[in-house]
């Protein structure tokens, strides 16, 4: 969709934007601008700035968003839908993003529950090389930190699952899933559990078969992400065996997200340099 605007006034210029999209997606105009917003000239290149950096995102510093920034560029350099001035913001923006990721740390610390489940049993287990986990859980964030053994369960071990697809070589028979009454036999084995079910009800309890001599005392980690739980709370009171829900997890989230928001105020700084260092080009 190509759109062509003349006018006097970016007021002009956003009302034919407004009217051309309304037109397009079938949509009234009123319904479009009240859930838009426009900025001009300085404003609009900042805006960008922020944005590819990713201090305007729910979750501050979020790295997937400049990837999906650079995406678009893509796709409009394709379709020859950039000019001159588009690609210098854009290559300003990406520069301004480097800088932000590069000299500050607002996106050294993980703020999403997969990541904060990983980094929280990297601090009580230390290298997870060095350990058995079995996953039912964030095996994506494991897989890119990890090269230790893993063990899939699920309710219906045979059918093809993500969690089986992203298993990596070294970690396992990629098909090699268990059905949840073999859980009790791996638990003797596993040393950190990530449980993330759908189940309504608990899936391990205090009093289940796993408790078993033949762990010799070795600790047992749980971590569980669900809603609602898989694992009841007086696990936690088992000797050597550790339990952390996702409440404990959305504090270290709050913990983690407080120091960006600290870095941000760098961030937000680099920011406005590069604006002024291009409006005076």
């Amino acid at each position: 969709m190509e759109v062509y605007v003349t006018g006097s006034s970016p007021e002009q210029a956003v009302a034919a934007v407004n009217d051309t999209l309304a037109k397009h997606f079938g949509l009234t105009r009123d319904w479009l601008q009240s859930y838009s917003y426009s900025f001009s000239f300085e404003e609009a290149y900042r805006h960008l700035f922020r944005v590819a950096s990713g201090l305007d995102s729910m979750v501050v510093g979020e790295p997937q968003i400049l990837g999906q920034v650079k995406d678009a560029y893509r796709s409009a350099a394709l379709t020859s839908s950039v000019g001159p001035l588009f690609d210098k913001i854009f290559n300003r923006a990406f520069t301004t993003a480097k800088r932000v990721r590069t000299e500050t740390k607002i996106g050294y610390n993980p703020v999403s529950i997969s990541s904060m489940a990983v980094e929280l049993s990297r601090k009580i287990f230390g290298d997870f090389d060095r350990r058995r986990s079995s996953s039912s859980a964030p095996a994506r964030c494991v897989r890119s930190r990890s090269s230790t053994s893993r063990r899939k369960a699920c309710r219906n071990a045979s059918s093809p699952t993500a969690l089986s697809e992203s298993t990596p070589a070294g970690g396992g028979d990629p098909g090699d899933t268990l059905p949840f009454e073999e859980i009790p036999e791996l638990l003797l084995k596993a040393d950190m559990v990530l449980s993330s079910t759908a189940q309504t009800s608990l899936l391990l309890t205090s009093g289940s078969s796993w408790r078993d001599e033949e762990r010799k005392q070795r600790p047992l980690f749980f971590i569980d992400i669900a809603v609602p739980r898989d694992v009841e709370p007086e696990v936690n009171d088992i000797e050597n065996v550790y339990l952390y829900d996702i409440d404990d997890l959305k504090e270290l989230s709050q913990a983690h997200l407080s120091n960006r928001l600290q870095e941000s105020e760098r961030a937000h700084a680099i920011v406005e340099e590069e604006v002024r260092r291009f409006g005076d080009c």
